[in-house]
């Protein structure tokens, strides 16, 4: 097996690679928008929810590209069946659901950040 060659291609890791590619595409649309608005609440959410899907997006065409190519692969080896491979977007998660609710914190509440 040599590095960089497809070895196997389907029509699933196509749409997963589309997939993938149509969440990173809007990060630059919501970087934008919430520096424009200089990081009102809905344009941060916004920001959260693309980077969100676009972990969840990434572990969806990981998991098709070690179906393709098989669990023995250079990408199987490398992610296989571990927590290491659901690592990405489960720290997305908590930084998304972290910041959501320290907006519902009332004002007068003592927290990490002001």
């Amino acid at each position: 097996m040599t590095k960089g060659r497809l070895e196997a291609f389907s029509d699933r890791v196509l749409w997963a690679n589309l997939h993938l590619l149509f969440w990173l595409s809007l990060v630059s649309f919501a970087t934008g928008w919430m520096g424009e608005n200089h990081f009102a609440t809905r344009p941060v959410a916004l920001y959260g929810v693309v980077l969100l899907l676009s972990g969840v997006a990434y572990y969806i065409l990981s998991r098709v590209l070690i179906a393709a190519h098989g669990i023995d692969s250079h990408l199987g080896q490398a992610l296989g069946k571990t927590p290491r491979a659901l690592s990405p977007w489960c720290s997305t998660l908590s930084r998304f659901l972290w910041h959501f609710f320290c907006r519902l914190s009332p004002p007068h509440s003592t927290s990490l950040w002001p």
